[in-house]
């Protein structure tokens, strides 16, 4: 399956790990969703450390394992929460630093808006994510190449 699961998959993964714990079934929602490899190459824009993204990326996994249990379901979806906690941590990382670049800092989503607007943002992503589902295999292999593993193509004679 591609890096977006339907959203009952999602959901009954989610409930087995919230019932019972259960890690393999995290690592299949992990692996299904191909939320480690984005999420690195998420925080990697803002982390300019290859190490230091690793460790948030890691963190990020082992906080959405350990929250689950606040995850509803009903009001969103999975990845964008741990994209979520993902900002959080690169926040963390990029403040422990006693000297930071500015072009960390400035590429970083705004931290200050407010949870109204931050829920306005993951409700879009979620509709553009039902709408990439909606998309024929192919077409949503080329904006996963291109947005998620930023693979762009010359065209000829440009």
């Amino acid at each position: 399956q591609g890096p977006i699961m339907d959203r009952n998959s999602e959901r009954e993964l989610i409930k087995e790990i919230q019932e019972r714990g259960c890690v393999l079934s995290f690592t299949r929602l992990l692996t299904d969703l191909n939320l480690y490899r984005d999420i690195f190459h998420f925080v990697r824009r803002y982390l300019h450390n290859p190490s230091d993204a690793e460790e948030v990326t890691q963190e990020t996994m082992f906080r959405s394992f350990n929250n689950i249990q606040s995850f509803d379901s009903s009001r969103g979806r999975f990845r964008p929460w741990v994209f979520g906690i993902a900002i959080h941590q690169a926040y963390d990382r990029i403040n422990e630093r006693k000297y930071r670049s500015l072009s960390e800092v400035e590429h970083l989503p705004d931290q200050n808006r407010s949870p109204e607007e931050m829920l306005h943002l993951m409700e879009v992503e979620e509709l553009f994510l039902e709408a990439v589902e909606e998309l024929d295999e192919r077409y949503r292999r080329i904006l996963v190449m291109y947005y998620v593993e930023g693979i762009t193509a010359k065209v000829p004679g440009s």
